[in-house]
């Protein structure tokens, strides 16, 4: 979303160079009447704002060809966000433990993201794991990273490191467990091929 965030403020601003050039020679160039110059720049700013525009993608695929599309594309992003969160968090974690499991929580989220965005019609099939789990994660990983820029090794502070670590392995499963269940689809239709061929295979004779 930030690329066509981008890409929409450079389209705007085009737009807007682009029809004040106009103006400016139909009113000192050509010199016709103001207002009607203004009127002529500002539907020239209104036509390029709407042909510059970037269109709105999920994958390869334009979002409003898409039904429900925009909704989707706003669950897909929030699940990108997520997944940089827990990047940025990961990032500040020293502990060798805590920072494995966060890297494990960071990989199968980036797999995640990459397969909604393959797959848009799975998205709302991922609701559970973009609005809680990765949420969940991104909080304990800051937690955690704020106790150990903290410099205190207390019995408190050593519980909660141990509390962390468990709940991350906790996490670790429930992401594996999403992603499975997303993948459930392209599992089912691989078991499918694969009874298909052995079926063809018999029916050939082929040892």
């Amino acid at each position: 979303m930030k690329n066509y965030d981008k890409k929409e403020t450079a389209a705007g601003v085009w737009s807007g160079i682009l029809s004040a050039v106009l103006f400016l020679l139909l009113v000192f160039l050509v010199k016709w009447n103001f207002f009607v110059c203004l009127g002529i720049a500002a539907a020239v700013y209104v036509g390029l704002s709407l042909l510059l525009r970037p269109v709105k993608k999920i994958g390869g695929v334009a979002a409003e060809s898409i039904d429900g599309g925009f909704e989707l594309l706003k669950r897909l992003d929030a699940a990108q966000k997520g997944f940089q969160k827990i990047e940025d968090a990961m990032l500040e974690i020293n502990d060798s433990s805590v920072r494995s499991e966060a890297e494990q929580l960071h990989s199968v989220s980036a797999k995640i993201v990459e397969y909604l965005t393959a797959h848009p019609d799975r998205i709302y099939a991922a609701r559970q794991f973009i609005d809680y789990y990765q949420e969940t994660a991104v909080k304990l990983l800051s937690r955690y990273a704020e106790l150990e820029s903290a410099g205190i090794r207390t019995n408190e502070v050593m519980r909660q490191r141990s509390d962390t670590l468990d709940a991350l392995k906790t996490l670790n499963r429930a992401f594996e467990q999403q992603f499975e269940k997303l993948m459930s689809n392209e599992m089912t239709d691989t078991d499918a091929e694969i009874r298909l061929l052995k079926q063809m295979v018999k029916m050939e004779g082929i040892e």
